[in-house]
C-alpha cells in the first residue's frame, strides 16, 4: 500500500519484489495521503488489508 500523494513509481517497487522471487503480490494506491497512510487514511488502510485478506482466502 502506498499513499497517492507519494513520490515513486509503485510498479517499478512491485518489479523489484516480482525480480527477486516474490510472485504472489498486490499493491494499492491510497488516495489523499502520503508515505503515513496508516495515520493519514486509517480506514482506507482497514477496508484495503480486509479486501487484501479476503481475495487471499478466495485462493
Amino acid at each position: 500500500m502506498r499513499g497517492s500523494d507519494e513520490y515513486a513509481n509503485i510498479e517499478k517497487y512491485l518489479a523489484g519484489f516480482r525480480e527477486n522471487g516474490l510472485q504472489n503480490i498486490n499493491a494499492k494506491i491510497i488516495e489523499n495521503c502520503g508515505h503515513f497512510s496508516a495515520e493519514e487514511q486509517p480506514e482506507q488502510i482497514a477496508m484495503a488489508i480486509r479486501e487484501c485478506i479476503h481475495i487471499t482466502l478466495l485462493r
